[in-house]
């Protein structure tokens, strides 16, 4: 059995309109225009354990990794990984991603009901080298591209869509300092490490803590969730996807 990883992450105040379980129509999160709420939790707390797969499938393997991300002292996003299944919970309910035969993940509600999120693996013709090696996409329930995800452990790279040349940042500068800049370039915060201790802090751009969280993962996959305007759900997936990779290297 691999060890745990957990993860406790005080970040700050985000608007509602996450993920509704009711129906695909109403299932994703709505991004919202202002820049000053989009990165906040909400009040709510998300499930607790109870809410994660009790046991994992038959034939797969035990408990990879776990991560808590806490806001205000309450549960904010769970991630749970129990072989290639990956369970991610907000406080609007719980998503399961069970990997398929063509390679893809497609995440449902965790009680039942249609596909809401897909993750497809970067097909082999857009590999690249460096510290952008690893890469997938997201998309909706109705095939949608919505996000396409560069990465590796110095830096993170979200475009909405195809908008290659607009996309959400978060890389290293050196090793203990993370900055994180929107589309348009300018800055929306930075994750560094504190000095004398293992622990990484979050920051908004007027340097305002947002979270902290043990440096078990590398900083830049943090920076996600500073990425203002971009849906809650979402930036779980994608930290879920880059831990499962990340722990698979």
């Amino acid at each position: 059995m691999s060890r745990r990883e957990t993860i406790s992450i005080w970040a700050p105040a985000l608007v509602g309109a996450l993920l509704a379980l009711a129906g695909a129509c109403r299932s994703r999160d709505k991004v919202t225009a202002p820049a000053t709420t989009a990165a906040n939790p909400g009040t709510k707390a998300v499930p607790r354990a109870a809410a994660l797969p009790a046991a994992a499938p038959s034939g797969t393997a035990a408990v990879a990794h776990e991560i808590t991300v806490q806001a205000k002292g309450q549960p904010w996003i769970q991630i749970n990984a129990r072989g290639e299944t990956l369970t991610v919970v907000t406080e609007s309910g719980s998503l399961v991603g069970r990997p398929r035969d063509d390679g893809k993940r497609k995440y449902a509600p965790a009680e039942g009901g249609a596909v809401l999120i897909e993750v497809k693996p970067r097909a082999a013709n857009e590999a690249e080298a460096g510290e952008l090696a690893m890469g997938f996409k997201l998309r909706g329930p109705d095939g949608k591209l919505l996000w396409k995800v560069k990465a590796g452990p110095a830096k993170v790279k979200v475009a909405a869509g195809d908008e290659d040349g607009r996309a959400f940042v978060a890389s290293a500068k050196d090793p203990t300092e993370v900055a994180v800049l929107a589309p348009d370039g300018l800055s929306i915060g930075r994750v560094r490490a504190l000095p004398g201790t293992k622990e990484l802090r979050g920051e908004d751009a007027t340097g305002a803590e947002l979270f902290r969280t043990p440096a078990d993962l590398p900083p830049a996959f943090f920076g996600v969730l500073l990425f203002q305007g971009m849906p809650l759900t979402d930036r779980a997936v994608i930290l879920a996807e880059l831990a499962a990779r990340m722990a698979g290297r």
